[in-house]
């Protein structure tokens, strides 16, 4: 899907219309009410926009499986047995 949207050309009332949406508060989501907006706020993310690029430090693909005789040193995998 992602590969569809590589060609989409937004109108500019569009973009200044989703830029502005981007950058409202985190309180406007469902779910986010003062409680969580202040943790939120204490790591750094207080716009719709610091949610949706707060990407993870590192990704660990767990769905692939090595067969214990694979093992190698120094090489982090998933095992199952």
């Amino acid at each position: 899907m992602l590969a569809a949207l590589q060609n989409v050309v937004l109108s500019p009332q569009l973009t200044l219309s989703l830029n502005n949406q981007l950058q409202q508060s985190v309180t406007v989501l469902r779910g986010v009410g003062p409680q969580l907006a202040a943790k939120l706020d204490k790591l750094g993310l207080t716009s719709v926009q610091d949610l949706l690029f707060h990407l993870p430090l590192r990704y660990s693909d767990q769905t692939q499986m090595t067969p214990i005789g694979n093992l190698q040193l120094q090489q982090q995998v998933v095992v199952e047995g």
